[in-house]
């Protein structure tokens, strides 16, 4: 991976569908020395430019709580200390709105790699 330290966004998105293990990769991954990894897990900054959910249901205020507003909170996720070489986050609907998302994530980060999670549906339905 490239590693510009004057860089303070991301370089590396984890995308998926629902139950395909973002979770369980973004755990991993916050482990190592060498990454920083986004918390909260979901920012879901660049679906929210583009989302016209009511967030009127059960849970749903908790949920845009936690939903990254502005670019300078999406900044202050990734600023730290250490020189990390990877920095990353995890917003599994980036892949479900991909069609506004990437554009969005194409001018504001420079060539981030995307690494998306899919599942076998068969298998998740037993």
């Amino acid at each position: 991976m490239k590693n510009n330290t004057k860089e303070i966004l991301p370089n590396f998105l984890i995308v998926g569908a629902a139950k395909s293990g973002t979770t369980s990769l973004h755990a991993y991954l916050s482990r190592h020395p060498d990454v920083l990894m986004s918390t909260p897990k979901e920012p879901k900054y660049f679906s929210n430019k583009i989302n016209t959910i009511s967030f009127s249901g059960e849970g749903d205020i908790e949920a845009y709580n936690n939903i990254v507003k502005s670019k300078t909170e999406y900044e202050n996720l990734f600023k730290s200390e250490k020189d990390f070489i990877i920095k990353g986050e995890s917003s599994a609907d980036s892949l479900y709105y991909f069609k506004k998302v990437i554009p969005l994530i194409k001018k504001e980060l420079k060539e981030p790699y995307i690494l998306i999670l899919l599942r076998n549906q068969l298998q998740r339905a037993f």
